[in-house]
């Protein structure tokens, strides 16, 4: 008769111990999806356990204080939680450095072959003329979108997807790329000149459409089909 008074014990005391109070998540403020990666959680430093790759802790006891989130490869960052029922849930934003945001950057570039091959600067069969050579021609017609200006601006506005976390952390403003066109029209040995402050995921979507544009109708110089380089600027701008 006592057996089923002691199973009633144990199963009673795994429900206390399986108990989870909320849900606590660490994301990374560039590049959440890209980078999957453990984080170690300190409470009074205490060790209290380590989050999964996507991010996510499921406290089984009730936290209130100042915690302690760190990774070797990243650093660590401290935030107050107060985790004390089953649906509480709190975010924490990881701060990254520029050195890691530009890691992660190449990285990502590098993961995509049809960007990475258009990146690389291999220029085969003549180069763009220096601008003072340029200048001084009486007749140079530089590469254009089918379409003209108008329409490569509406393209670019129908391709581009404005990067959620610059929504949410209300990041704005212009990114500069140059690319070679070449005598047949197609673009390679893209360059960001100039990238959006402290948003790489605009850089890296600025980059995405820039790759996706179809041929050009290639620039000539005295009359003559040649590879030149385009400028291209594209703002984030939100409102």
């Amino acid at each position: 008769m006592k057996l089923p008074f002691i199973l009633l014990v144990v199963l009673s005391s795994l429900s206390v111990s399986a108990q989870k109070y909320g849900m606590l998540q660490v994301q990374l403020d560039h590049f959440p999806e890209a980078c999957k990666i453990p984080f170690e959680l300190y409470l009074n430093e205490e060790l209290i356990g380590t989050t999964g790759t996507d991010g996510f802790f499921y406290p089984t006891k009730k936290l209130k204080g100042e915690l302690v989130v760190t990774n070797p490869n990243v650093g660590s960052t401290k935030q107050e939680v107060n985790l004390s029922n089953k649906k509480d849930y709190q975010t924490i934003y990881f701060p990254t450095t520029k050195a890691f945001q530009d890691s992660m950057f190449k990285q990502i570039i590098k993961a995509d072959p049809h960007l990475s091959e258009l990146m690389e600067c291999n220029v085969i069969g003549g180069a763009h003329p220096p601008q003072s050579v340029i200048d001084s021609l009486q007749d140079f017609q530089p590469a254009v979108f089918p379409g003209g200006t108008a329409a490569l601006s509406k393209f670019v506005a129908q391709n581009i997807r404005y990067p959620e976390i610059a929504r949410e952390l209300g990041l704005q403003g212009k990114l500069q790329v140059i690319f070679r066109v070449d005598a047949e029209g197609m673009i390679s040995c893209i360059k960001l000149v100039k990238g959006v402050p402290d948003c790489p995921e605009c850089d890296l979507e600025g980059l995405r459409v820039i790759s996706k544009l179809p041929r050009f109708i290639p620039g000539t110089i005295n009359g003559k089909k040649e590879a030149t380089f385009f400028t291209l600027p594209i703002h984030f701008k939100l409102g």
